[in-house]
């Protein structure tokens, strides 16, 4: 794994170190800032399979019986659009603003990465929600649940291995953890989304 020094007073636009540092690996590296452009674009992806699934996925929730269908559908068209939305979002915190934004805007703290972070936490507390509330045969029950689980868990580890993996300047491992951070809620999500839909 590679490693890079990280010199305060590099960049003479007062910059985030670590954001240039990263910014100049991710350049001589495309494959892999590609990675991490298409990762956070999947968000996106997922968000269209929601709405494309809507009306097979709003009978599947327990609370469709107590709520009403035209109420359930507009929560799973709204979090359809929530999710959809994260992919902007997503590659906004992630690679646009750090990599690409001038005058004191490139850093990775900016008001899109607080954004992404929070509807991030939202849309994987309501996906969790959604997917352990609902009503499938017992047949497809635990794949369900795998599913579920593998969201919740993949977010859990390999989010504060990103985290990590940046912050000591291992941008090739940071790479990594944040595309199998995106990658692998998104396929869990789509399988989740399969099941509920067939």
């Amino acid at each position: 794994m590679e490693k890079n020094e990280v010199q305060e007073g590099d960049d003479p636009l007062g910059r985030d170190p670590l954001s240039v540092a990263s910014g100049k690996w991710l350049h001589a590296h495309p494959l892999h800032f590609v990675m991490l452009i298409v990762s956070c674009w999947g968000w996106s992806v997922v968000g269209a399979y929601i709405l494309a699934q809507a009306n097979s996925i709003y009978p599947t929730l327990y609370p469709f019986d107590r709520t009403g269908p035209e109420r359930m559908k507009h929560l799973v068209t709204g979090y359809g659009c929530s999710v959809l939305l994260q992919g902007l979002l997503s590659f906004l915190a992630d690679v646009f603003a750090p990599y690409y934004l001038q005058a004191g805007w490139d850093r990775r703290d900016n008001c899109f990465s607080y954004a992404d972070i929070f509807m991030a936490l939202i849309n994987t507390g309501l996906g969790a929600v959604y997917m352990s509330s609902c009503k499938v045969s017992d047949d497809r029950n635990p794949a369900l649940t795998a599913m579920a689980v593998i969201f919740v868990t993949s977010c859990a580890v390999f989010f504060p291995c990103s985290v990590i993996q940046f912050r000591n300047e291992n941008f090739l491992a940071w790479v990594w953890c944040h595309f199998l951070w995106h990658i692998i809620p998104q396929l869990s999500a789509c399988g989740a989304i399969y099941i509920l839909s067939t």
